[in-house]
């Protein structure tokens, strides 16, 4: 038996949730700028070659985990990726999916389950990455992350973020990217010694810019999972936090644990997403059901190696129709839902659609 949750938050924090959870805050208290959904770098598009990376939330268990219908068009973004890294909210330690189960704050999926949410994605394993280091990698103790690295074996998948895998080293085009997954919160804590996953403090105390050169990577990615839940923007010690990895190796942050889509800032050259929101799973307020799919394009840069030349955000919703559970463009949603969607689009991109109440 799984010890019982304890809150990784201040205790205000945890009398708050249900409130947050119902009616996800769209206050900005940093006053973060609005980026726009798609961005290309100006100026002439040079030859060479071309990668492309593709990022997703958390991906948990559904309702009687349900396999989601996926538009075609989600599944052509995933795809072409030469690359792709998903957040594996929970342990994998079933072989099997076993029907309907109670929605539970001890998180787990079948190992079949995860096999049948990348199919229905379009995501091959071979070019799949999980990252393991969220609050609920633990939730079945050291056993369960063992046996989740088992099953990602026998699936052929990637993992990082784990005291065995900090590092992923994976060819994009021509380049070796680093990935690297951490997690912030933990609900309830591995020892140390232990396999465990990577937390805040084993990242700050990382020399990026000398593992890059040992390494010999053109690019570092980091899948951060952090801040604070059903909020649509980061608070300052996340901006802080973001600032600092950016300038000490990182070219990318893409972030999860907040289940609803945040902002994006820039420092320099470097680039952080703060939320991709959820991906797929249980999820029960609206704004929980509105995720996106990033997309990084890179190409050469002045020195041969890679830099990115654009990124797209993809919004997408997660609708249930006949009770079967669909994952759809916003775009392509009809027309009151669209709105509104877009509505909360506008109160957190920079998308020429009206910021009124969402």
């Amino acid at each position: 038996m799984p010890p019982l949750v304890h809150s990784p938050y201040p205790w205000h924090e945890t009398l708050l949730w249900p409130l947050r959870h119902a009616r996800p805050s769209v206050a900005n208290p940093t006053g973060l700028g609005l980026a726009p959904l798609c961005w290309r770098r100006e100026g002439p598009e040079e030859g060479g070659p071309r990668a492309r990376l593709a990022f997703l939330g958390d991906l948990m268990r559904y309702f009687g985990e349900r396999l989601p219908r996926v538009h075609e068009s989600l599944r052509q973004v995933l795809g072409r990726a030469d690359r792709v890294l998903v957040n594996c909210e929970g342990p994998v330690i079933r072989r099997r999916m076993e029907g309907r189960r109670l929605v539970s704050f001890t998180f787990d999926l079948a190992e079949d389950y995860l096999a049948g949410c990348l199919e229905a994605l379009g995501v091959a394993p071979g070019s799949c990455t999980l990252g393991l280091a969220n609050n609920h990698t633990g939730d079945h103790g050291g056993g369960g992350l063992e046996a989740t690295l088992e099953a990602l074996g026998r699936l052929g998948l990637g993992a990082v973020g784990t005291t065995g895998q900090p590092l992923a080293v994976v060819e994009a085009g021509p380049w070796r990217i680093g990935l690297a997954a951490w997690t912030q919160w933990e609900n309830r804590p591995l020892p140390d010694g232990s396999p465990r996953p990577w937390r805040d403090g084993d990242v700050q105390a990382t020399d990026w810019a000398a593992l890059r050169a040992r390494e010999g990577l053109h690019l570092l990615a980091g899948a951060p999972h952090w801040g604070w839940e059903f909020e649509h923007f980061p608070r300052a010690m996340t901006r802080a936090l973001a600032a600092r990895l950016l300038g000490s190796g990182f070219d990318l942050l893409v972030g999860h644990h907040p289940h609803v889509l945040q902002g994006i800032e820039r420092a320099g050259e470097g680039l952080c997403f703060y939320s991709l929101g959820n991906l797929y799973g249980v999820q029960l307020s609206w704004p929980t059901h509105l995720g996106a799919i990033l997309e990084v394009t890179l190409a050469p840069g002045p020195d041969g190696g890679p830099r990115v030349e654009g990124y797209e955000l993809f919004p997408f919703f997660l609708l249930r129709v006949g009770g079967e559970p669909r994952l759809v463009p916003v775009d392509a949603l009809e027309a009151p839902l669209r709105r509104r969607c877009l509505r909360r689009l506008g109160l957190v991109y920079e998308t020429g659609s009206p910021a009124g109440p969402g």
